[in-house]
């Protein structure tokens, strides 16, 4: 049985109108309650006691609406204090789990960096360097060679205890030098450049990727009695963006 969402009159299941108010049935409550039939007048389909207008095709009815009583079927009031029951365990539910709390936590964040480190790395060079080559060659020099002459003085002599005297020239024989010039085989060296490869090293800076460690402080929303993670997240955390 369904009964008018307006004024709360019996209806037919399939009616469009109110039989008792006119009006146009939109969402009426369904309930088991036995039907009351009659017969309208222009459509002969079948209407409820003390129905004022049709229901199929909203005829006007000449009885008079003598009562109009809105039934409730008992089975609502019965089950009420059921849905009371669990419409108030949904509210001191929703009271418990769903008020949040923001909390700051600290995370360890590994992240990729780049490090730069030195390393001796060898390599082949041309070297210069300076040799003494020894060589034979002449060279002249200057020697003092002695020799003897003849050298004259002039002496006095006297005769006669002295009383006659005279000048005399004498000779005598001195060692004197002379430069001569000679020839002789000498070794000598002279300075020659010459190349070699040679191994070196040069330090070079080079970059490794590392993995590191990082803190980072991340917040979020639980629950503010029991501090699990929030069923519904009600704020948009800026701390936890870079996740």
């Amino acid at each position: 049985m369904k009964f008018c969402n307006k004024c709360g009159a019996e209806l037919k299941h399939d009616v469009k109108f109110c039989n008792s108010c006119g009006n146009r049935i939109k969402d009426v409550l369904a309930i088991d309650h036995p039907k009351i039939e009659n017969q309208c007048p222009k459509c002969k389909s079948e209407i409820f006691q003390h129905a004022t207008f049709c229901g199929e095709c909203g005829y006007k009815i000449t009885r008079a609406h003598k009562s109009l009583q809105i039934r409730v079927p008992h089975k609502i009031w019965s089950e009420f204090p059921r849905f009371k029951i669990i419409i108030m365990f949904f509210i001191i539910a929703m009271i418990i789990l769903l008020p949040t709390k923001v909390v700051s936590h600290q995370v360890e964040v590994p992240y990729i960096d780049k490090e730069q480190y030195s390393v001796e790395v060898p390599y082949e060079d041309i070297e210069e360097y300076i040799v003494q080559v020894p060589y034979e060659t002449e060279e002249q020099y200057t020697e003092s060679v002695p020799y003897t002459e003849q050298e004259a003085y002039q002496d006095t002599e006297c005769a006669f205890l002295g009383l006659f005297c005279e000048g005399v020239t004498k000779y005598r024989t001195v060692t004197k030098y002379k430069d001569v010039i000679k020839t002789e085989q000498v070794t000598k060296y002279r300075d020659e450049t010459k190349y070699r490869k040679v191994t070196k090293t040069r330090t070079e800076v080079r970059e490794k990727e590392v993995q590191k460690v990082r803190s980072e402080t991340r917040h979020k929303e639980v629950n503010w009695v029991f501090g699990f993670d929030a069923l519904i997240k009600f704020r948009n955390l800026s701390g936890n963006a870079e996740a």
